[in-house]
């Protein structure tokens, strides 16, 4: 019994408690009610008075404003006199009206006034002997040529910058190749410290030089990308044994360690023979070389040939490739170089975009439908030196071969 007691007693105390905290919730809540009512009484006592004090300020700037506006005129907000408001300025000044009397008449801006004598009064030799008609209508014209005079402003003005942008424009040199003006540009300022936009030199050829036109990347053409049909493919996974691209390392994504290479090959339907290309990712430096067919056999002996000297020094940890037949060969290359290879997504081309970019710049010497039957070596060697001394944009406008081979000298070129 002692213990139903001291549990009757605790329920009686808290429902003590509640029955007191919801008591004084009741009484602030009446409270809050009460100071709310208050509020609104006040409100609506004070409401009149705040009406007639908004009243009385906008009385006094209406007054304020008519006030302004009856000692000075309103003053035009359009920034160029027309050819009417010419021959009102022409006409009174014939009747020996003084510059302010004429600003307030026109309003206009005194200096405006001043302005259009000052420069067009005595624009011809037989203006003074004109009527005001035909002077307001030869300062007119005076004022359109010389505002269309001012718009053609002269892009590059230095003769020697002139030179060298038209050297690099049109140059035949074989190692070099044909080069943007965006290049144009970057190696400008790190070959002579000449900082030159982009821009200007594109201004310059389409405004003063459109002999120069042809020599552009597009020759001047604009770039529209021809749509194609989506083509339905087989989804294929690939083989367990391949190592997927999601394994490789965060630093070789970010293209922060050197020495690691991609590849890829370029089909033509026209004939068997191909062109297998191995980029490394952070240098941009490349190889391309002709395949007699598109196999593994061939795709394996290019790579040892081309690899296994820098994979010697060092110079080659991984390949990044598609899962194409010519990459069948992954364990052969695998068990003679001791790298790991990459195997990117099925039909995932941008996770070999340095590759892929490589590729449509070989385009460019060798377009969809080229027989690589009747392409020789050496025209594939031309096409592979032009390009490894082409300066590119991601590379601060050095060229590959400066990267790789480490020839460049940034500090001393930029200073």
């Amino acid at each position: 019994m002692s213990g139903n007691k001291r549990r009757a007693r605790r329920i009686a105390k808290h429902l003590i408690k509640r029955k007191a905290k919801r008591k004084s919730i009741r009484n602030k809540k009446h409270e809050l009610l009460e100071r709310i009512r208050e509020i609104r009484r006040q409100h609506v006592q004070y409401l009149p008075l705040f009406y007639m004090a908004v009243t009385i300020q906008i009385q006094g700037a209406e007054r304020e404003a008519a006030s302004k506006a009856e000692t000075k005129p309103e003053v035009k907000q359009t920034k160029k006199l027309t050819l009417e408001e010419r021959q009102w300025i022409y006409l009174y000044k014939s009747w020996n009206w003084g510059v302010n009397e004429i600003a307030r008449k026109l309003h206009r801006a005194p200096s405006t006034i001043s302005r259009e004598f000052r420069r067009n009064r005595y624009s011809s030799p037989t203006f003074s002997y004109l009527n005001t008609w035909s002077q307001a209508a030869c300062a007119h014209e005076a004022t359109k040529r010389r505002r269309s005079v001012s718009r053609q402003k002269m892009r590059l003005k230095n003769g020697e910058i002139r030179r060298k942008v038209e050297e690099l424009l049109t140059t035949k040199d074989p190692e070099l190749g044909r080069l943007s003006p965006e290049m144009i540009s970057g190696r400008l300022f790190l070959d002579h410290g000449l900082s030159i936009s982009y821009q200007a030199i594109y201004d310059y050829i389409y405004f003063e030089g459109r002999h120069l036109i042809p020599y552009l990347p597009r020759a001047g053409k604009k770039y529209r990308r021809k749509g194609a049909a989506k083509r339905k493919r087989a989804k294929r996974q690939p083989a367990s044994p391949k190592t997927s691209i999601d394994k490789r390392p965060k630093a070789v994504n970010d293209r922060l360690e050197l020495w690691h290479w991609e590849m890829d090959t370029i089909v033509s339907r026209q004939s068997k023979e191909c062109l297998l290309v191995i980029q490394e990712r952070v240098s941009r430096f490349f190889f391309v070389v002709k395949l007699s067919e598109c196999s593994a056999d061939c795709a394996f002996a290019a790579v040892m040939k081309l690899l296994k000297p820098l994979h010697a020094l060092g110079l080659v940890k991984s390949i990044t490739c598609d899962n194409g037949p010519e990459n069948s060969c992954y364990e052969r290359i695998t068990k003679e170089l001791s790298i790991p290879i990459y195997f990117c997504h099925p039909y995932c081309s941008s996770e070999r975009g340095g590759v892929e970019n490589r590729n449509g710049r070989i385009r460019g010497f060798f377009p969809k439908k080229t027989n690589f039957s009747l392409v020789s070596d050496l025209q594939v060697e031309s096409a592979w030196r032009k390009l490894i001394n082409r300066p590119m944009k991601c590379l601060g406008f050095y060229t590959p071969y400066e990267i790789f081979y480490n020839t460049h000298a940034p500090l001393l070129k930029a200073a």
